[in-house]
């Protein structure tokens, strides 16, 4: 009988092997994602803490790391981050 691949999420002992299927690791906490960005539209002092930290490829969520890509783009431009430019940046 054919053994199944150990990455695609069977476990050895107490620790499993990470689901590296699609490349990605699977996420940790997708709702914290959300947070930081929601805290980086609300405060200008959540991007200035956030933006040397964190880069896109930080974020699980496709739709989450265009939002940063968004925010970093009008950060970049000295343009002001909140909900209204974001979602106007996301849709050019």
């Amino acid at each position: 009988m054919e053994k199944p691949s150990p990455i695609i999420g069977h476990k050895i002992g107490k620790a499993s092997i990470i689901n590296l299927e699609k490349g990605k690791i699977p996420p940790q906490a997708v709702d914290l994602e959300e947070v930081v960005l929601g805290a980086m539209m609300i405060d200008k002092k959540g991007v200035d803490e956030v933006i040397d930290i964190l880069h896109p490829d930080a974020f699980y969520k496709d739709a989450h790391r265009y939002i940063y890509e968004a925010i970093f783009k009008l950060f970049e431009s000295s343009e002001p981050v909140d909900l209204l430019t974001v979602s106007s940046q996301l849709r050019k």
